[in-house]
């Protein structure tokens, strides 16, 4: 499933809940397919920002992560 695909499904899932259109046994359910999809969409983050620090180290680019594990760059940084 692409991510785009699993964020769909799961903002499907959001707003069902937050509509309370589900009865309680369904809403559980639907909160844990959920969670399943918020573990698969950050597993492909995860491997694409590696992806795109692989490539800017090729470029000969620093790659730097914040906190969160995120890639920064100065790529882009004007005041260069």
């Amino acid at each position: 499933m692409t991510f785009e695909n699993s964020m769909k499904k799961l903002e499907d899932i959001v707003g069902k809940i937050e509509k309370s259109e589900l009865p309680l046994e369904e809403s559980l359910k639907a909160f844990e397919e959920g969670m399943a999809l918020v573990k698969v969409c950050e597993k492909q983050l995860q491997e694409l920002s590696l992806r795109v620090e692989k490539v800017l180290v090729r470029a000969g680019a620093e790659a730097e992560t914040d906190e969160k594990g995120r890639v920064q760059t100065d790529l882009f940084n004007v005041d260069n």
